[in-house]
């Protein structure tokens, strides 16, 4: 079988985000967070995740949605900023203005947005 090779690129390229680079790093450490519903990162780092062409991010956007306080995903987000040797920019948006069906302009503009969900292991041991 001839696989085409942007095509298997691609696909591992995924794979190693969502395990060991961003995505897992960062849902290893949000994980531990009660509190944390959902976390998604958006941005230019979302954008070029999904196709997009453009300029290689120079950090990462990421948004927790629950009842979670601001400081805490910043120090979780400190550990992956080492890790990985990029900057994070963590918001927080609580549950209700998350889901409210006319949301806020702020969470309107993150909602339409290209986002990239983070896996949130509710049953680790953060």
């Amino acid at each position: 079988m001839d696989i085409p090779r942007r095509t298997a690129s691609s696909e591992l390229r995924s794979i190693l985000l969502q395990t060991v680079g961003v995505l897992g790093r960062l849902g290893d450490v949000l994980s531990g967070l009660g509190g944390a519903d959902e976390a998604f990162v958006l941005g230019s780092w979302a954008a070029r995740f999904g196709g997009e062409r453009g300029p290689f991010p120079n950090d990462v956007d990421v948004v927790a949605v629950g009842d979670v306080p601001l400081r805490s995903v910043r120090e979780k987000c400190r550990e992956v900023e080492q890790h990985l040797r990029v900057d994070i920019n963590p918001v927080v948006i609580d549950t209700g203005a998350w889901s409210a069906p006319e949301a806020e302009p702020f969470v309107d503009h993150i909602r339409e947005q290209p986002l990239v969900p983070i896996s949130l292991d509710t049953d680790a041991d953060g």
